[in-house]
């Protein structure tokens, strides 16, 4: 049977420390796990990454034991644990599930007992959204034996204080995200920042004068005024969002175009990720949505069309040469390439520009050159 240790007030310190600087969650963990006499200390959310749950010293092979295993995959606890929602505070195995069950569950028997963290308690720290929230599950070995109900007291105890610093270090984390899109307006760029859900944020001042006939926030999300443009748009958004969460690599997200229905304001949407960094879990992430209006383009030329889309040199020079020349062969014999090379490039600009017919892509580099 274990027994808490330590100054439990200094732990309240150590909190407030680490939510201001994620660096040194695992030295504060470790503070818990120590006071708690506990194997180890562990941050998570629904959401099991491998390299993105900060922990205690000592815990990493039981990490890769659960992920190598596949049981992130399955995690009783959590489950049993969702299942309960009027649980408000810290709990333990005992009050999820008997000890006959326990005692037979795979779970428990070839996981738990096998990775020597027979035995849990854990607590909600802070809600991020809906179904995206922060928890801190202490662990311990057989021999440190199940958590009693003074141990629980006394960690419901420090738990307004837990709760109190998670939710500083997650405000912090809205304020960098709102300072981050505040700096894109200070460098001209219209930008809006949405949560990994694609639900609107913060709209920076430069992005908010562009609202209005091409897009517009509705029930807080984005909405282009024509539905193709706005499939295009949820798209691309929704594939951003798929990015945050994300530990594979960036992928190349192809901006948007979009106009309204006179034809008259033409707006081009990229979006970038915003992935929070493994120790950081309380961290902002999301997707920020940089706008560029071309009738705002003071010089455009190009190379605007270049570093907006994307485009390779032989697709620009391709883009360059069908505002002179009609028809394809007659680009291919200006740049020395033949008619199908020609082809091939004119899709990968399509497809990079959101276009579709060569019409409709000489009226948008029109409207930038």
């Amino acid at each position: 049977m274990g027994q808490v240790a330590g100054d439990v007030a200094q732990l309240h310190t150590a909190f407030y420390e680490a939510a201001a600087n994620p660096q040194i969650w695992p030295e504060t963990l470790g503070m818990v796990a120590t006071t708690f006499s506990s194997r180890g200390c562990l941050l998570t959310t629904p959401n099991f990454t491998p390299g993105a749950i900060p922990h205690s010293p000592g815990m990493q092979d039981v990490l890769d034991c659960f992920f190598s295993e596949g049981w992130h995959k399955r995690d009783l606890r959590t489950a049993l644990a969702r299942a309960k929602p009027a649980i408000t505070g810290f709990f333990a195995d005992q009050d999820l599930i008997s000890a006959e069950e326990m005692a037979k569950h795979t779970y428990y028997r070839d996981f738990a007992r096998q990775a020597g963290v027979p035995w849990f308690a854990a607590a909600l720290l802070t809600t991020i959204a809906d179904d995206d929230f922060v928890a801190i599950s202490l662990q311990r070995s057989q021999a440190e034996g199940p958590f009693s109900r003074r141990e629980l007291k006394a960690l419901n105890t420090l738990l307004p204080q837990l709760r109190n610093a998670a939710e500083l270090a997650r405000r912090l984390a809205t304020q960098h995200g709102k300072a981050l899109v505040d700096g894109l307006a200070l460098a001209s760029e219209p930008a809006v920042l949405m949560d990994r859900h694609g639900r609107v944020a913060f709209v920076n001042a430069m992005a908010q004068a562009l609202l209005g006939s091409a897009l517009s926030i509705v029930a807080g999300r984005l909405r282009a005024a024509r539905p193709a443009d706005n499939t295009q748009l949820n798209g691309l958004i929704e594939r951003a969002c798929v990015a945050v969460t994300s530990r594979d690599e960036m992928p190349a997200l192809a901006p948007v175009s979009l106009r309204d229905r006179d034809d008259e304001q033409l707006l081009v949407a990229r979006a970038a990720p915003i992935r929070r960094s493994g120790e950081d879990v309380l961290g902002f992430s999301g997707v920020v949505l940089m706008l560029t209006d071309v009738r705002a383009v003071q010089r455009a030329d190009m190379s605007l069309a270049t570093n907006l889309f994307g485009l390779t040199v032989r697709e620009t020079q391709v883009l360059a040469a069908l505002g002179q020349y009609s028809t394809l062969e007659a680009v291919g014999q200006h740049l020395q390439i033949s008619r199908e090379a020609v082809r091939f490039h004119l899709k990968s600009i399509f497809l990079k520009t959101n276009t579709h017919r060569q019409a409709e892509l000489v009226r948008l580099i029109a409207k930038l050159c």
